[in-house]
């Protein structure tokens, strides 16, 4: 405690001495329950993430300090994250905490998910999700030339804040890319990385091309190991490429991976599966395997006319592991379409397989209809339904149910009745009977400045995607509200 208070002091009297602009956020999300069938029941504890920035001139100067507070002794209060930089004339530096990307992420890529607090399954400690870099970085970028440099230490996440911060950063990069634009059709880049872990000495090398004509744009992007025969399958790899051809009324989207042994800790290549907003759909999203996966994904937009649209997606990936091959893939197609002025009809169905977790035979589909009551209250009703077989389960057919009720009251209010089912036996515990997850959250828009979140029930685990980035959140059944502000 006594660091992080001497860190926000140091912060705070830098910052006057800038007479800079001061903004902010600060995410406070406090529990009071537990796994399910877990004891306690009533285990409380209290999550917070401040975030400050001060602005001066052309420089900048952040920090992130997080609190996770629990009767253990995994309880922590640190800053994790503190920067200053430099921006002039094309040039800028930064020394201290950066997200950062080269090329599409194959190479490397960091990130930051906001509002999504990540629970460790081991320690059940509490922290940020996001994926940085502690070090150096130059960005340059003039005329045609774009030019990124880097050193630093990446941030493993998956690792909690237990094992701390060596163990966390255990290793060390440095490179960057280096990317030229002839015109609008056509821009190069080269790419290097070189990885320190444990003195442990690899290096990385690519290129890049990307451009875009009257109605269309692409990219393409190969890295691999340096000193290796290229696209060879004993050579770690990655080849990305994608193109989309744009019209009036459509719009395609065409993309292809080959990932072999790519899996490095501080990379995350682009997957290549459509990201669904509902949620049967998105707990069941494939997460990649990049020391195998070959796969592509097209995705089809239709404008129907009046706003209405008709989406079609199939994607596919091909895992091997020695012997075994596992086999992905989806087909999706989705209609929006306006019943009237301001009732707005989602259908949606989907087949889909992946046999990496061992599931076979999955169907999925669902309804949304939302549209205003009054004046002042609007109503959102959704159902989903799955159908799936997964290898040696007890249970033949495995049957997933999702219903949810919300009223609102744009922009100040909203409260949200979610029910689901399942006969999973993975899910079923004690008397062994189906389980429901009844659940009530209410958001309140309280002013410009501050939202106030409250989930009172039991939370289904499982995945969840945002943006690109999987992750896997824990059950949960008890009381959890959450205060975020700006400033």
């Amino acid at each position: 405690m006594n660091n992080w208070i001497y860190g926000l002091t140091v912060l705070l009297l830098t910052v006057s001495a800038m007479r800079a602009q001061i903004s902010g956020s600060n995410q406070a999300v406090w529990q009071v329950g537990n796994l399910p069938e877990k004891k306690p029941a009533n285990r409380s504890n209290l999550y917070n993430q401040l975030n400050m920035l001060a602005v001066s001139d052309a420089f900048q100067l952040g920090m992130r300090a997080e609190i996770y507070s629990v009767d253990d002794s995994r309880r922590y209060a640190r800053i994790t994250q503190r920067f200053i930089r430099y921006a002039q004339n094309g040039l800028t530096l930064t020394a201290g905490n950066f997200y950062t990307m080269l090329g599409r992420g194959a190479l490397l890529r960091g990130y930051d998910v906001p509002g999504v607090v990540y629970e460790d399954t081991g320690t059940r400690q509490r922290y940020g999700f996001y994926k940085d870099i502690d070090g150096l970085q130059l960005l340059y970028r003039k005329g045609d030339w774009d030019i990124n440099a880097l050193y630093g230490r990446p941030l493993n996440l998956v690792i909690p804040p237990a094992y701390g911060q060596t163990q966390r950063r255990s290793n060390l990069i440095q490179g960057g890319q280096a990317r030229y634009r002839f015109n609008d059709g056509l821009q190069t880049g080269l790419l290097y990385l070189r990885s320190d872990a444990q003195h442990i000495i690899r290096e990385y090398g690519g290129a890049s091309v990307e451009g875009a004509g009257p109605f269309f744009d692409y990219y393409a992007e190969y890295s691999q190991q340096s000193g290796r025969p290229p696209f060879d399958n004993n050579t770690p790899h990655a080849l990305y490429g994608a193109l989309n051809v744009y019209g009036e009324a459509l719009a395609l989207s065409l993309e292809y991976k080959r990932y072999k042994q790519y899996t490095m800790g501080f990379n995350e290549p682009p997957p290549l599966v459509k990201e669904h907003s509902f949620t049967l759909l998105n707990r069941a999203t494939h997460s990649i395997e990049p020391s195998d996966e070959t796969g592509y994904q097209a995705e089809l937009l239709w404008n129907i006319g009046a706003f209405n649209t008709v989406t079609l997606n199939a994607s596919r990936a091909v895992n091997r592991f020695s012997s075994f091959k596992a086999v992905f893939y989806e087909y999706y197609a989705d209609l929006q379409y306006y019943l009237t002025d301001e009732w707005l009809g989602k259908l949606f169905a989907d087949v889909s397989q992946d046999e990496l977790v061992g599931e076979t035979e999955r169907y999925t589909a669902g309804m949304q209809l939302e549209g205003p009551l009054t004046p002042r209250w609007g109503i959102v009703l959704e159902a989903e339904a799955q159908r799936l077989k997964r290898l040696f389960s007890s249970v033949e057919v495995i049957g997933n149910q999702l219903l949810a009720l919300s009223l609102t009251s744009a922009p100040d209010f909203s409260f949200t009745l979610v029910v689901e089912h399942s006969n999973d036996p993975v899910e079923i515990t004690g008397n062994g009977e189906d389980v429901f997850w009844p659940a009530l959250t209410i958001n309140y828009q309280v002013d410009g400045h501050n939202t106030l979140d409250l989930f009172y029930g039991k939370r289904r685990g499982g995945n969840a995607c945002t943006g690109g980035i999987c992750y896997r959140v824990l059950p949960f059944e008890g009381l959890e509200v959450q205060w975020s502000t700006r400033f």
